[in-house]
C-alpha cells in the first residue's frame, strides 16, 4: 500500500511528539536546555507537561495508525476492488456502539469458497445475518482483504 504525502507527515509528527514526550519525561533538563536554561522549580513542569503529552502520543499513536491503515485499505479496494456477492457465515458482536448502532465482525463465504471476514458499522435495526447475500469489495490479489458497497 502507498501511504501518500499527509501519511508519512503525519507519521513524522507522531514520532518526533513521541520521542519530545519520552526525552521530556526521562530528562527534563535535556528539553529545558533546548530552550532556556531551567532552574531547579523548572524540573515540576516540564515532567508535568512531558509526562501526559508521552501518555498521550502512546495510547493515540496505535489508534491513528490503525485509522491511517483502515483508511488505506478502504482507499486501494474503491480503486481496484472487484464487486462480488458473498453469503454471511456469522455476524459477531464487537462489544462496541455508535449512536446505538452496533459495530459488527462479519464473516462471509467468497464466490471461490474462501471465508473473509471485516468490522462495520449496522443499523440496529437491520442488522444482518446469517444466510444473507451481501454485496462488497474485494482485492484480486488478495481476496481475504473485503469491504462492504
Amino acid at each position: 500500500m502507498k501511504i501518500g504525502f499527509l501519511g508519512w507527515f503525519g507519521l513524522i509528527i507522531g514520532i518526533l511528539g513521541m520521542g519530545f514526550g519520552l526525552v521530556a519525561v526521562i530528562n527534563p533538563m535535556a528539553i529545558g536546555n533546548l530552550m532556556f536554561q531551567p532552574g531547579a522549580d523548572q524540573v515540576i513542569t516540564y515532567v508535568s507537561v512531558g509526562l501526559p503529552v508521552f501518555i498521550v502520543a502512546v495510547a493515540v499513536g496505535p489508534l491513528a495508525a490503525s485509522a491511517i491503515n483502515d483508511h488505506l485499505k478502504k482507499k486501494r479496494l474503491k480503486q481496484v476492488g472487484v464487486k462480488a456477492s458473498a453469503e454471511i457465515v456469522s455476524v459477531e458482536d464487537t462489544g462496541v456502539t455508535v449512536n446505538m448502532n452496533p459495530y459488527v465482525k462479519i464473516i462471509v463465504k467468497m464466490p471461490n469458497g474462501n471465508d473473509a471476514s471485516f468490522k462495520m458499522l449496522v443499523s440496529r435495526v437491520e442488522i444482518p445475518r446469517q444466510g444473507d447475500v451481501i454485496e462488497l469489495l474485494y482485492d484480486p490479489s488478495d481476496p481475504t482483504v473485503v469491504m462492504a458497497t
